[in-house]
């Protein structure tokens, strides 16, 4: 299964984009119109179904920027129970 492709951003960014498929084209062109303006943002383009652990982790990151905090472990802890509310028959 295709792993998601990570573009992350040339300075620290404050946003975070997912996306797939045919967006891709429109989505690189915003991510370089935006960098322009001083926006910078993380992207992450989505290749496959069900979701792999990485898309997981990215947004637990943005969340964690979002929240104004600092944790790395808590965001990870964050997205691990998010992974296994979505497998079934894992707790």
């Amino acid at each position: 299964m295709p792993k998601p492709v990570l573009t992350p951003s040339k300075e620290p960014a404050r946003f975070g984009a997912i996306y797939y498929g045919s967006t891709s084209p429109s989505m690189h062109e915003a991510l370089e119109a935006l960098a322009e303006k001083g926006i910078y943002v993380n992207a992450l383009r989505i290749r496959a179904f069900p979701f792999q652990d990485e898309i997981f982790d990215f947004v637990a990151l943005a969340l964690e920027g979002v929240r104004g905090r600092a944790e790395p472990r808590r965001a990870a802890e964050d997205a691990a129970r998010q992974r296994r509310r979505h497998q079934p028959g894992v707790a």
